[in-house]
């Protein structure tokens, strides 16, 4: 490793005033080293001594044969996504073992995104959503994980207070993945500069929750510790109390500052060599700068007119800058700038950082330069520099749009940065870098008004508008898709208003706004007519079987589905192929094999999660519990990598539900309370009313009656308001059982009444049967049964069949043919218990019970009684345990 100032160097002078710190931190490395993932961060301000301690972790684990990578973040970067993992990524690379590489095009192809010198530019994203960004994370963490298993990785980072959203995401990912694994993660950042509102903020508030952050505070030294620094800078052995308490005041212990202040010294000759030894002019003669601003101002006054000038102009550049580039800018001859960083290097302040490539000693040298630069002169040069790198060769430039971006907007030459935001955002997007992407848009989206270029500017809206369906934020997501159709529409660009609106179709979905949603995307799709496939009318199909889905008009689905899916094979594209085959399909269990497969197969996290959903429910119908909830759970584990809160408290519910079925009440409810948890951090988007109805329906059975009604009235009200039956369907079934336990049938039956038998939840109708049988509606109730036993025998759907057995074992008893009755409980019984569904079990063995003793049959109503006591005192079923005993009560 190379010597200086930097992390990824040796360092090169002793540490000082800084043990306890190093020993926090070498701590973690043996643990790393024992196999237990650390993250390690250090925090304070600027100039304090976080990356030279840094430094020491990186002799460190170099020392105990850690696999070793850094990156770096810049001020000037901050928006390019991912920059400090680009470097650690090309090294880890580098330095993987070679069976592990010729591995990385099969097992983590996302890789390729992050590592283009290796692999080559990738093409755009089609899809901008979370779940292609965790598959990159995945990727990452593959790889990492792969490499641990040889031997101990450590990762660092340096100035994470510039790190973009997407390198802070993937740092929690794999704070949170490599826990069990022997990988350190390392970084230091400003604590100055991370305000309430900035993203590292956040970030860190979600690894200190998780417990996942080991953050250790770097503080100023104090006098002690400060002599001690300059006995070593100076290589003195004995420094004055009097030198010492002048240098702390002035600099308050940063250490960086004191390094500046006494190189300032000897420059101006205040400090300097006699006999062998460093002496001084008298306390009195030697003015301190007050600011570390005036320290680099007297240091750089003390170089050549023109070495100044080239520096100044190397700053627009940022931290770290190559010689061309530099070049282009100054307009200057090679060995002008030759001389000018020989000298600046020096007098330490800059170095060479790699082949043609220099840097500044500290952020803080470049940040000082560029601050003393009029707006003037520094438009000037942010121009040079937009036009130095446009003129690189086509390999080189695509991947620096970021930064041509961001020096024609400093330029203020809107016309040139308005295509490289547009690139910038895509180019964001590629690596599901969705904040960085947004902001990028957001940027182009300002400069076509600016510029009143409406073709650009659709695009722009369009791309906006996706991201910010990614980002769950429905309401923004419609009005700028809107504006961008409306744009299209215009200019007669019938594909691209296609697109945009297709796009605003799923943001009316999944924010509850179905019904609006079809109206807007119905009459575009009609003025294709007879049109050739394409990709937006393509898109249009499949946002529109999506919307009937939502507002639970199924016939009209699958009709929709069909159609798209022929456009779909036709086009070509698999993506939307995925998406509308999901809404082609019944709930059969085995059906959606093939969505599944090729979801996996194209990394369509979204549509692979509802596919297993739907999946599940298939199983559930035919009474295949344990397969119900195994699916379930794995729907839950993609949703939880996507991230978005609507997507993982839907998920979260289903596995409550399938839990609810299997009798494991007490884990149900936990996973109820989580998902309730983020179902109120999603809004009142469509997933947003399951959580409430599955916690209800379990509160309902176990007899959790406090505040029961207020949430089911949460979850009603979210399912009106987004036209989803299948919700309200759901909910009202729940207020209908809740009605029957408290004894009043006819309100029961109000509540479903207004309940509609839906294709996504078809295993309400036996309960709406007992509710009216309850309610004394006996001749509705047998019209309603009789089609569902021969529909659910037919279509072997197990789990519908038990319990409308039960609910004609019901009929029967009231019916007096206690024979048939019989034979209807004992069935039911039959298919509960092989299937596992403890509390139907349980309710069938009271139903029958009830019925044996009402005929005389003491003892073995007594024997079913008993047996679903012990069931219900089990689960927890308070109202039915009492029903139970009333039950035993009566029969004396």
């Amino acid at each position: 490793l190379p010597i200086g100032g930097f992390l990824g160097s040796l360092p090169a002078g002793t540490l000082v005033g800084r043990e306890a710190e190093l020993q926090r931190v070498l701590t973690a490395v043996d643990a790393v080293a024992g196999g237990s993932g650390r993250l390690v961060l250090l925090a304070g301000e600027p100039g304090v001594g976080k990356t030279r301690l840094a430094q020491e972790v990186t002799l460190a684990v170099r020392n105990r044969s850690f696999l070793l990578a850094t990156g770096r973040c810049y001020e000037a970067e901050a928006g390019v996504p991912f920059y400090p993992w680009l470097d650690a990524l090309a090294t880890l690379y580098a330095e993987a073992p070679a069976a592990v590489r010729a591995e990385v095009p099969r097992r983590w192809p996302d890789l390729a995104r992050l590592l283009p010198d290796q692999f080559g530019p990738r093409p755009p994203s089609s899809m901008n959503s979370p779940e292609e960004q965790q598959l990159l994370f995945r990727a990452v963490t593959g790889l990492v994980g792969a490499l641990a298993e040889q031997r101990p990785v450590a990762l660092l980072l340096d100035d994470l207070h510039w790190a973009d959203a997407s390198s802070l995401k993937l740092l929690q990912h794999l704070a949170r993945q490599t826990r069990g694994q022997s990988v350190l993660l390392f970084g230091t950042y400003r604590d100055v500069e991370v305000g309430r509102q900035h993203p590292l903020e956040a970030a860190l508030r979600d690894l200190d929750r998780e417990g996942l952050l080991e953050r250790v505070p770097i503080r100023r030294l104090d006098a002690e510790e400060t002599q001690e620094l300059i006995a070593a800078t100076m290589g003195e052995t004995e420094i004055s109390q009097e030198f010492t308490s002048l240098v702390h005041d002035r600099t308050e212990g940063n250490p960086f500052f004191v390094q500046q202040v006494l190189r300032s010294l000897v420059e101006r000759g205040d400090l300097f060599r006699k006999d062998g030894r460093w002496d001084r002019k008298s306390i009195a003669e030697i003015e301190v700068p007050e600011s570390v601003r005036s320290v680099i101002g007297q240091r750089l006054a003390r170089l050549a007119e023109e070495t100044q000038e080239i520096l100044h102009e190397a700053s627009v550049l940022g931290q770290t800058f190559h010689f061309d580039e530099l070049l282009g800018l100054s307009r200057r001859d090679e060995p002008e700038l030759e001389r000018a960083l020989d000298e600046a290097s020096a007098a330490g302040m800059v170095r060479e950082a790699g082949r043609d490539t220099f840097a500044f000693d500290h952020a803080l040298t470049q940040q000082a330069l560029y601050a003393e630069l009029s707006s003037r002169r520094r438009r000037r040069l942010h121009l040079a520099a937009g036009e130095v790198i446009e003129a690189l060769p086509e390999h080189a430039r695509q991947t620096r749009f970021t930064e041509l971006a961001w020096h024609f907007l400093e330029a203020d030459v809107p016309e040139r940065a308005f295509p490289y935001s547009l690139l910038a955002g895509e180019q964001a997007a590629t690596v599901f870098a969705h904040s960085e992407a947004e902001w990028h848009y957001r940027t182009a989206v300002e400069l076509g008004r600016t510029l009143g270029d409406d073709a650009r500017l659709a695009e722009a809206l369009e791309a906006l508008g996706t991201v910010l369906h990614v980002a769950g934020r429905y309401a923004e997501a419609i009005e700028t898709l809107e504006e961008a159709a409306g744009l299209y529409q215009t200019r007669g660009n019938t594909e691209g208003e296609a697109r945009a609106v297709a796009q605003l179709g799923w943001s009316h979905s999944l924010g509850g706004t179905p019904e609006s949603g079809i109206t807007r995307v119905q009459p575009l799709l009609e003025q294709f007519g007879g049109q050739l496939p394409t990709y937006g009318a393509t898109a249009l199909f499949v946002a529109l079987a999506q919307l009937y889905f939502t507002s639970g008009q199924y016939d009209r689905m699958h009709e929709v589905a069909t159609q798209g899916v022929k456009l779909a094979r036709a086009v070509g594209d698999d993506r939307l192929l995925v998406r509308v085959l999901l809404r082609q399909l019944r709930f059969e269990a085995d059906s959606f094999e093939e969505v599944i497969a090729l979801s996996e197969r194209i990394g369509d996290l979204d549509t692979l999660s509802r596919a297993l959903n739907n999946a599940a429910v298939g199983h559930l119908l035919r009474g295949e519990l344990e397969r119900h909830l195994e699916l379930r759970k794995r729907s839950l584990e993609i949703a939880e990598r996507q991230g978005a809160p609507g997507h993982v408290g839907f998920a979260l519910a289903t596995v409550c539900q399938a839990l609810d079925e299997l009798g494991e009440w007490q884990r149900a409810a936990e996973y109820a309370e989580r998902a309730l948890d983020m179902a109120r951090k999603a809004g009142s988007g469509w997933f947003a009313s399951y959580p409430r109805i599955y916690a209800g329906w379990l509160r309902v059975r176990q007899g959790h009656w406090d505040g029961l009604e207020e949430l089911l009235d949460e979850g009603l009200t979210i399912a009106d308001h987004s036209h989803d039956l299948q919700g309200v369907s759901i909910v009202r079934s729940a207020l209908g059982e809740l009605e029957l336990l408290r004894g009043r049938p006819q309100r029961a039956a109000e509540h479903v009444d207004r309940a509609v038998i839906t294709e996504g939840a078809p295993w309400v109708a036996p309960g709406i049967v007992r509710i009216y049988l309850e309610a004394g509606e006996e001749d509705r109730a047998e019209e309603m049964l009789r089609p569902l036993l021969k529909q659910y025998r037919e279509a072997g759907l197990g789990h519908m069949l038990a319990d409308a057995l039960d609910v004609e074992g019901l009929l029967r008893t009231r019916q007096r043919r206690s024979e048939e009755a019989e034979a209807d409980f004992a069935e039911a019984l039959e298919l509960a218990h092989s299937m596992g569904w403890v509390f139907h079990e349980g309710r069938v063995r009271l139903d029958r019970g009830m019925m044996r003793a009402q005929r005389g049959d003491a003892d073995p109503a007594r024997t079913d009684l008993q047996e679903a006591r012990a069931i219900f005192t089990r689960l927890g079923a308070r109202h039915y345990l009492e029903r139970t005993e009333q039950a035993f009560a009566e029969l004396g």
